[in-house]
């Protein structure tokens, strides 16, 4: 029984006749993002208002849709203003600044020849608990500078940063992955519900 009603539901969701069009309108949408016609974000409202009111007529369609995906879309916008609000502390009160200089004033001498191997090994950490642009813009900068003092050049000390980014993705400040594992409970329900 609620094997059919998924069905049903996922049928009635389903526009077939209007593939051709949302293709059209998809590549549309990439052509003008590429070409910067508008800002992303104009491009990608313009782009919604016009698919979801040609796949969705009827407004009480529309309104079902939009529910259906308002809580993860709530759940992404808060955690980019949480990450936002705790990167502008960072940045703000130059915390940023104070943590890199500690870090390079408790570097020993002696190791500064593998400052970039150093580097690699600490962006898991920063990365983990600040965001992508101030440990690059704020933090890394300033390991450059380090590193050049020891004869290492800041290509070097710039891609062994990127070693850390895989464990970013993991960090609280990535809404992403909380998109993701909410979408996991949705998937994992709807398909108990078709077997």
């Amino acid at each position: 029984m609620a094997q059919q009603a998924a069905a049903t539901e996922d049928a009635y969701l389903k526009r077939p006749k209007l593939i051709i069009f949302n293709y059209a309108l998809t590549l549309t949408l990439l052509v003008a993002l590429i070409m910067e016609l508008m800002p992303s974000a104009v491009l990608f409202m313009v782009g919604f208002a016009i698919a979801i009111t040609v796949n969705y007529p009827k407004l009480s369609d529309q309104k079902e849709r939009v529910a259906n995906y308002a809580d993860n879309a709530l759940s992404v916008i808060s955690m980019i203003f949480a990450a936002g609000v705790f990167t502008g502390i960072l940045a703000g009160t130059e915390m940023v600044d104070a943590m890199a200089n500690s870090l390079i004033q408790h570097i020993p001498d002696q190791m500064g020849a593998h400052f970039a191997v150093i580097t690699a090994i600490i962006s898991a950490p920063f990365t983990f608990f600040m965001s992508n642009d101030a440990f690059y813009y704020g933090v890394l900068p300033l390991l450059a500078k380090a590193g050049a003092a020891y004869g290492i050049d800041p290509a070097m000390i710039g891609r062994a940063s990127l070693l850390g980014l895989p464990v970013h993705l993991l960090s609280p400040l990535v809404p992403s992955t909380y998109l993701l594992v909410g979408m996991v409970g949705k998937i994992s329900v709807h398909c108990s519900a078709l077997s």
